[in-house]
């Protein structure tokens, strides 16, 4: 089975791999739009990413392959020789790519707070540059008087197309391994996409004109967007709209070039690859820096609301959250008590107490939904408050708590196995304001002590109304043994 998708994902990459390379020599030729050449980021990134299924120098050879075929098949002024040293030279672009990454994860604690940055534009940088040497060897050896201008021209289009397409190819894995709708996270910051796509089409113009054409206007409002997001949502968002007027200003540039061959195009857009390096890197430190302060704040918050022990959130954290809830909201509150909790740490000791406190937080945790809250309210007690308004499913909550807190066997210290159970008061309410809350949480535990009072692993539930006083008691389903006895 292994195999045969190594088989396929060999024969996927020769694929993609010859499609790409033909499509984008035929632009060259051609001269269409601009010679942008992605085609070694994308084999390197494709072989990072399925790295685990096919080595990288495997992917080496069926990028030189393809890339190989695709130039043949293409009629060109070169020699075939020529041809397969340009198509050994791109090859190199993913060995030299998974050194350069590998040399800077080894040094990551040098630069530790940017390390997303770094370790996403560095090797592509250290990569291109490289490659240009052996480029620049190339020309040299066949007497090529503008080898150094034709190695720049190769490094710096190496350098910023692969950024880019890093950028972009990252966020969109990203999105995907979160399973988050990509247009949904659009439609969450329609006005920071109106913005940048006013800001786009601004540059746009702004390249039409000989004065302001190397005026990366785009860099401020992706820099205020980036500053709300988080890192890969702005990689994507930063490398797409670059790329996009990286491209365009590219096809202007090459297209006064190749009518005069005068280097000064040549000139300018190496220089607007260097600034679009430089836009990209600035908007990634910024975002990160962000995000590490917005990181460095989640981890404080959470210690200030979560409880060290059970790991569940605590009274402040409740409190804060009911504050936030709007009025006129229907609210359920449980209150979930461990049955003879104090005789357990008698005998077995504190350390055992809290892995029971533990295990029952986790069980809790488990078996509630995404609306509700679970808090430990002190002690061995702990609360649960739903924004749930139907009735049968606190009824369901309860009796599943209690059924799964009876069936756990917790091991203690010595290898004793011990079961628990717990007991539940609740209530459903109208919350208007905030004492409303606090009686509803007096009337969970007067209900919580009703169950106790009736023999302990059990629910009593009651919904309170104005022209209503129901309360039902909720008894657990008992073992067949028991049934037997009674």
């Amino acid at each position: 089975m292994a195999d045969c998708q190594k088989t396929k994902l060999f024969c996927a990459g020769l694929l993609v791999s010859f499609c790409l390379s033909y499509l984008f020599l035929f632009n060259i030729q051609n001269a269409k739009i601009a010679p942008l050449w992605p085609v070694n980021a994308f084999m390197a990134f494709m072989a990072i990413t399925n790295r685990k299924q096919l080595h990288y120098s495997v992917f080496f050879v069926l990028f030189f392959i393809s890339h190989t075929a695709a130039s043949f098949s293409i009629p060109q002024d070169i020699s075939r020789q020529n041809q397969m040293l340009l198509g050994v030279i791109d090859s190199l672009f993913v060995p030299l790519y998974f050194l350069s990454l590998q040399t800077v994860i080894r040094f990551k604690n040098l630069y530790y707070p940017i390390r997303r940055t770094v370790i996403l534009c560095a090797p592509i940088v250290v990569t291109s540059m490289l490659q240009s040497l052996v480029y620049c060897s190339l020309l040299y050896s066949l007497d090529n008087g503008n080898y150094v201008m034709a190695s720049l021209d190769w490094a710096t289009e190496q350098i910023a197309t692969g950024v880019l397409l890093f950028l972009i190819l990252t966020g969109l894995m990203a999105y995907k391994r979160a399973g988050a709708p990509l247009l949904k996270a659009v439609q969450r910051h329609k006005a920071d996409a109106m913005l940048i796509a006013a800001s786009v089409l601004v540059q746009i113009l702004l390249i039409q004109s000989s004065t302001l054409e190397q005026t990366i206007l785009l860099l401020i409002p992706l820099a205020l967007v980036s500053i709300k997001l988080n890192f890969y949502p702005s990689a994507l968002l930063s490398g797409l709209t670059l790329f996009i007027v990286y491209t365009l200003i590219s096809t202007r540039y090459y297209g006064d070039y190749w009518k005069d061959t005068s280097l000064i195009y040549l000139e300018n857009l190496i220089s607007y690859r260097l600034n679009t390096l430089i836009s990209c890197l600035v908007i990634m430190l910024i975002c990160e820096k962000n995000y590490a302060k917005r990181f460095a704040i989640n981890i404080i918050k959470r210690k200030v609301y979560t409880d060290y022990l059970s790991g569940l959130y605590n009274r402040k954290f409740l409190w804060k959250k009911v504050q936030e809830i709007p009025k006129e909201t229907t609210l359920s509150v449980l209150i979930c008590d461990i049955d003879n909790f104090k005789h357990i740490n008698d005998t077995y000791g504190h350390g055992n107490g809290d892995k029971i406190i533990q295990a029952v937080s986790h069980t809790i945790k488990t078996h509630i939904s995404h609306h509700d809250l679970a808090v430990r309210w002190g002690g061995e007690e702990f609360l649960i408050l739903s924004r749930s308004p139907d009735k049968p499913y606190l009824n369901t909550l309860s009796t599943r708590i209690l059924d799964s807190i009876r069936e756990l066997q917790i091991t203690l210290d010595g290898d004793i196995a011990r079961h628990v159970t717990v007991s539940i008061g609740g209530c459903t309410f109208e919350y208007r304001q905030s004492p409303d809350f606090v009686m509803a949480i007096e009337t969970a535990d007067k209900l919580l002590y009703q169950s106790k009072q009736a023999g302990k692993d059990r629910a009593t539930l009651r919904i309170l109304a104005q022209d209503t006083n129901e309360s039902e008691s909720y008894l657990p389903v008992l073992p067949s043994a028991e049934h037997e006895k009674l």
